[in-house]
C-alpha cells in the first residue's frame, strides 16, 4: 500500500508553494530541494507534482480503507481469541 503512496510536499493549505517560494526568494530549485529532503525524512519514494487543497480524495480513500482493513482484522483477533479463551475455561 505505502509503495504506490506519494508524499504532498512543501505543498502550502491551498496547494500552492507561493509561501516557500517567498521564503526561498523565488528559487524554485530550492522548494524542489526541500520536497526532496521532506519525502526522504517521510520515507516516501516521490512527491506529488501538483496537489491542490481537494489533491485526488482516492488517496484518502486508500488509506482509510487500508487502516479500517487493519482495524476489523485486530478486532476479529480479539473476538476470535476471547471465544477461544472462553469455551477452554468451560472445559
Amino acid at each position: 500500500m505505502r509503495a504506490n503512496l506519494r508524499f504532498r510536499g512543501a505543498q502550502g493549505t491551498t496547494g500552492s508553494q507561493a509561501s516557500f517560494m517567498e521564503i526561498f526568494h523565488g528559487d524554485s530549485t530550492k522548494v524542489d530541494k526541500l520536497n526532496q529532503i521532506l519525502c526522504q525524512r517521510a520515507g516516501f519514494q516521490s512527491c506529488y507534482d501538483i496537489s491542490t487543497q481537494t489533491y485526488t480524495r482516492k488517496v484518502d480513500l486508500r488509506v482509510a480503507n487500508a487502516l479500517s482493513s487493519l482495524g476489523a482484522t485486530a478486532v476479529r483477533i480479539a473476538t476470535v481469541r476471547s471465544s477461544l479463551e472462553l469455551v477452554i475455561y468451560m472445559c
